[in-house]
């Protein structure tokens, strides 16, 4: 309780102080912060109430919602958060409230402040995902060395988080780390969203104080933490994300593309036993501990019959938590699962409407390669559970790694360096 009131009253003093950085931390920052919890909520849920309530005397020039390039897809996803929160099952106005603010008004707000200063946002963002990143990786690294982790031992013992989760478990000959995060998939789900938009503005390199190294260090720990996760939805989704780093034209590897592959290459190669443990995982989920097809299918059977209970609208908000309690369900191994069973298919159709609009947008903006990365999170989120990273944080990643096609950016950068006389 102590350690999230100082992180609450940290963050509250430096959203009066300095805005628009501390947002751009704290939404990096976010899957983290969402452990703490605090009067029954959490710290970074908090944190977002009085974001929005500072916003709101901002007086930003392009914060007008009409230009939001995502406002019909959001507004379909707070129509289904509305119908699915109010008028099934109990009403649960709170959670419709902190469903918006988390999942939609915290997406307009850094795009807001992206289009009003990209410059100092990037700046903001390109250190503090470092940082953030560096951290995580050295730490994961001695969880993994010692085989212990004494930070969740210690939060545990103050009921500072949520939850208390420890992972024990053995995969791929190595122990599943969690690092500073309560589930092992959160930790890749992590790794996943920041560091390739990392790496990929390192390899853009648009400003000054951005260097093409940061990419040797984050290509290598990118592929480290996302093995040791021992979660073949972040394998997966880690692979399938690199993609973007290929040039297809000339069949040649862009960049520091050719450096993972080769990370990649002598790690399989010294170590073959490992390799053909997580290739056969992927041929027959019964090769390891955890989860497999059986127990997928059962938790899609067990989703689809109280989808059909309330086809449309879904069994209301959370309802999935409940149904967790006295089925076997097991935490729900998809994003898809909770989905269909609070919201139905109104809440998936609206995701789905929300997935395109990502991928019209990054067609539009000439960048076709983020589209292995977009992929690459659906298929980890669609796989397993990442619980406390939010999915439409992906927006934010994309708007990171793509405002250098805006002429406002440029200008930005222009005017940033100026030299001086």
């Amino acid at each position: 309780m102590i350690l999230s009131l100082i992180l609450f009253f940290a963050i509250s003093f430096f959203l009066f102080k300095c805005f628009e950085q501390t947002f751009i931390v704290v939404m990096v920052l976010s899957a983290w912060l969402n452990h703490f919890s605090l009067w029954g909520a959490d710290v970074f849920t908090l944190g977002s109430i009085l974001t929005i309530t500072l916003f709101i005397f901002k007086r930003y020039q392009r914060n007008d919602i009409k230009k939001f390039p995502f406002k019909y897809g959001f507004a379909l996803y707070i129509i289904s958060i509305i119908v699915s929160g109010l008028l099934i099952g109990d009403p649960k106005p709170i959670s419709i409230i902190t469903n918006i603010l988390r999942d939609v008004v915290n997406v307009f707000i850094f795009w807001s402040i992206i289009n009003e200063r990209p410059a100092k946002s990037v700046k903001t963002f390109y250190y503090t995902a470092i940082i953030f990143g560096i951290t995580v990786a050295l730490y994961t690294v001695y969880e993994l060395i010692t085989s212990s982790n004494p930070y969740l031992k210690f939060m545990n013992n103050i009921g500072a988080y949520k939850e208390d989760t420890l992972i024990t478990s053995i995969r791929y000959g190595v122990k599943q780390c969690q690092s500073i995060f309560l589930m092992h998939t959160t930790l890749g789900g992590v790794t996943v969203m920041t560091f390739i938009p990392l790496i990929f503005i390192s390899l853009k390199k648009q400003f000054k104080f951005i260097k093409k190294e940061i990419a040797f260090l984050f290509i290598p720990l990118l592929l480290f933490i996302c093995f040791v996760t021992g979660a073949r939805s972040v394998i997966l989704g880690c692979i399938i994300g690199l993609l973007m780093f290929l040039d297809l034209r000339k069949f040649t590897i862009q960049n520091l593309g050719l450096f993972s592959i080769s990370i990649v290459i002598i790690f399989f190669v010294v170590n073959t036993e490992t390799f053909n443990l997580v290739v056969q995982s992927f041929l027959n989920s019964d090769s390891i501990s955890g989860s497999n097809v059986d127990m997928r299918k059962s938790q899609f059977d067990i989703g689809y019959k109280y989808l059909n209970k309330s086809f449309l609208f879904g069994n209301g908000l959370f309802a999935w938590t409940e149904i967790t309690k006295h089925t076997d369900l097991n935490g729900a191994e998809s994003m898809w699962l909770p989905l269909m069973i609070d919201r139905g298919v109104f809440g998936v159709l609206s995701v789905l409407v929300l997935i395109l609009n990502m991928i019209m947008y990054t067609i539009k903006r000439g960048e076709l390669k983020i589209l292995f990365f977009i992929f690459g999170y659906i298929v980890l989120n669609s796989m397993s559970s990442v619980p406390y990273v939010n999915f439409n944080y992906l927006f934010i990643y994309i708007f990171i790694m793509i405002y250098h096609r805006n002429p406002k950016y440029l200008s930005s950068i222009i005017k940033h360096y100026k030299p001086s006389k």
